[in-house]
């Protein structure tokens, strides 16, 4: 019998494993290999501080720069061949890598590359220093080693304490083992009713397309577990703050015995996690299948770090991801009481006054609310800022002295209205100008006449109620994104949640919900408003790519008129060359063709007069066009503007892209009967826009 051909076979072998070669993790000390270096063959050095892979830093996608990819030729594409590597390394981005996370990061694998765009050509990685080779040791009189003890595979989870009231920030995704959403902090996933969908513009039904929900998956991070795992993020805005938290331990198969496993924390320079006295790496606690609580501290200020629990074996079972807290987020708010110009004025701005110093309004802000999002709050309260008005001439129009309430300014026909908004834009044909807008004119006509705006929130408080019909115990708004002011009403005066509420509008934070099963025209009203803006985008974008094309098309008149224009002054200079020669040659008393040469000086300066005139209606052709042209500049200019206000404004739904249920969480933008929390994508928008419009960034210290 012959002896079978498995050439195939071993083919397709060596290829598996050479495909299976190219998943491996790259660590510190790497081969890599340019082509276009003198010397070829570099080294990869990992910088940059993640978990080890047998004993050694795993690479990263950070690692792109000289001190990473270290090669010590010259580069062939430089002149001659001069140019050391480590000069003109220009590196883009790696290619082919991992998908779990090492510190937030992709890994890199064997496979991956990264083109230098000095060069042109890939760097490819040949070796990852990973080695399975076993040492050869010489055992001879060893004692028998004792036989390694095996821990139970479990993971750690965290949840607050039930008497967790917005002192830090804390955010958690939690999915099943087939990574099936469950709950996005305590709220259910079936409580999740519309996602924005980024490429139609639009909030999308998750009852209509239910795997729209899985979106949210990318807004928290991922851990390499054995079961479907996202990390927990933690905000702490205070040096030494202690903040509590329950600790549950699982294990990952059903049944077996937690007992025998342990849980220890990673040595961490910035946060002291303690159980039962002991810290970090010296914690020895055994699980026991009920929560325990724990104490996290933080010891001093750093930028994002890992506080990760990890078994007896040293393996991580947990993350909860401590964000950057090196600098906070300043915000100035400046208090501003509105009464009525009585005799009592006075006394009713003292009170007011009082009353929120008594509330203790600033000192909620930050340690139960905006400090979730590393924001400081500062609280200007001077009682010179104040707006009396007179309610007869405010009465029927922004207020009802009847019923003694505020309203919106209406055409008394039914009609609709304009106004000026705050950055001088008129607002035209709106159906009602709201009393936000009243009271910041009202605000600039008395405290910003130099034009000089106050650069923070402007909270307004006021001891009268606004028209219950329009169900506002507070309102702020989210558009346009500067937008700084909140008013708080009488009826809401001591309810802390609604400062909050509604200074997180101004910013940049929309409700957690989209529509209200008690109110069918809320959501009409979301989806026509957000309909409208893609409209007026649309328009504008459509109008001044007509500008554009004019533009072009008047450049090109412009363009062949100059060449008409030049062309027609040749012709004259060459007419008159003519002239100036028939001319000489009439001043020769013996020229025979005087008559003759009269006549054609004659036509020869009747056709420039003709040509002149051409060129007379070219140059006002041309001035035309270019007044055509800046007039289209001066538009688009315009057109610009208002389509960065639109797109601005389309920004905060992409923002603010999950919406639930009224009611149904307990985030501090829903309408829920207790609201303590927000969510670590809330705290990003949040900081965005104190560091846009409002306040800064300062050193935590």
């Amino acid at each position: 019998m012959a002896k079978p051909d498995n050439t195939l076979k071993r083919k397709e072998r060596e290829e598996k494993e050479e495909a299976e070669d190219g998943l491996k993790f790259v660590i510190d000390g790497a081969k890599l290999k340019c082509d276009l270096c003198t010397v070829p063959a570099g080294d990869l050095k990992v910088n940059y501080d993640t978990p080890s892979t047998q004993d050694k830093r795993t690479a990263t996608v950070v690692e792109k720069d000289k001190t990473s990819l270290v090669f010590k030729g010259n580069c062939k594409k430089s002149p001659q061949s001069s140019s050391p590597c480590a000069s003109v390394m220009k590196l883009a981005d790696w290619k082919d890598v991992g998908t779990v996370y090492f510190q937030d990061e992709f890994p890199l694998l064997l496979k991956s590359t990264i083109k230098c765009n000095y060069g042109g050509v890939d760097i490819k990685i040949t070796d990852s220093a990973q080695r399975n080779e076993i040492e050869k040791i010489d055992t001879t009189g060893a004692p028998v080693p004792p036989q390694e003890e095996v821990d139970v595979d479990l993971i750690v989870e965290f949840e607050l304490l039930s008497t967790y009231d917005g002192e830090f920030g804390f955010d958690w995704l939690k999915c099943d083992d087939s990574d099936n959403i469950l709950k996005i902090q305590t709220d259910d996933i079936s409580n999740l009713e519309y996602v924005f969908d980024d490429t139609k513009l639009e909030y999308i039904s998750v009852v209509t397309v239910p795997d729209i929900k899985n979106k949210i998956k990318k807004d928290y991070k991922k851990t390499a577990l054995n079961i479907p795992y996202y990390a927990y993020w933690l905000s702490l805005m205070q040096i030494n703050q202690e903040i509590k938290l329950n600790m549950i331990c699982k294990p990952v198969k059903t049944g077996e015995d937690i007992t025998k496993g342990e849980i220890s924390f990673m040595k961490n320079d910035f946060y002291e996690v303690v159980i039962d006295g002991q810290k970090n790496e010296n914690i020895k606690y055994t699980p026991d299948g009920m929560p325990k609580e724990i104490t996290i501290k933080c010891i001093k200020t750093s930028k994002q770090v890992d506080i990760t629990p990890i078994n007896k074996n040293k393996k991580e079972v947990g993350k909860i991801i401590a964000v950057d807290n090196t600098n906070i987020f300043d915000l100035s708010v400046r208090l501003v009481c509105v009464v009525k110009d009585t005799p009592n004025k006075e006394a009713e701005i003292s009170k007011l006054i009082s009353d929120f110093k008594t509330d203790k309004i600033e000192d909620y802000l930050n340690k139960n609310s905006l400090n979730q999002a590393l924001i400081k709050t500062t609280i200007e309260v001077d009682n010179k800022y104040r707006i009396a008005f007179d309610e007869t001439s405010w009465d029927g129009i922004f207020y009802n002295k009847t019923g003694n309430y505020f309203t919106n300014r209406k055409d008394p026909a039914g009609g609709k209205v304009s106004y000026i908004d705050d950055d001088g834009e008129e607002q035209k044909n709106v159906e009602y100008e709201h009393i936000l807008d009243k009271f910041l004119r009202e605000y600039k006509n008395t405290f910003e006449t130099d034009g000089k705006k106050f650069r923070g929130i402007l909270l307004f408080i006021t001891n009268i109620n606004k028209d219950s019909n329009d169900k506002e115990g507070g309102v702020s708004r989210t558009q346009p994104v500067n937008f700084r002011e909140a008013i708080v009403f009488a009826s809401n005066l001591t309810n802390k949640s609604t400062y909050a509420h509604e200074i997180a509008h101004a910013l940049g934070l929309e409700h957690t919900f989209w529509s209200d099963v008690n109110d069918v025209t809320e959501l009409t009203k979301n989806e026509t408003y957000l309909n409208d803006l893609k409209n007026g985008i649309k328009s504008n974008e459509n109008t001044k790519e007509t500008n554009i094309n004019a533009k072009k098309s008047n450049d090109e008149n412009i363009k062949k008129n100059a060449a008409a224009k030049k062309s027609n002054e040749e012709a004259i200079r060459i007419r008159k060359l003519e002239i100036d020669k028939w001319t000489m040659e009439m001043k020769k008393p013996t020229y025979p063709y005087k008559k003759e040469a009269q006549v054609r000086i004659d036509d020869l300066k009747d056709q420039n007069k003709k040509t002149k005139a051409i060129n007379d209606e070219i140059d006002e052709i041309t001035k035309r066009n270019n007044k055509n042209n800046d007039d289209i500049k001066l538009y688009n200019e315009k057109i610009d503007k208002s389509l960065k206000r639109q797109k601005d404004n389309l920004n905060v739904y992409k923002n603010n892209k999950y919406k639930f249920i009224k009611k149904s969480t307990l985030n501090i933008m829903d309408y829920s009967s207790k609201i303590n929390i927000l969510t670590h994508w809330q705290w990003e928008i949040i900081q965005n826009d104190v560091k846009s419009y409002y306040g800064s960034t300062t050193e935590n210290k």
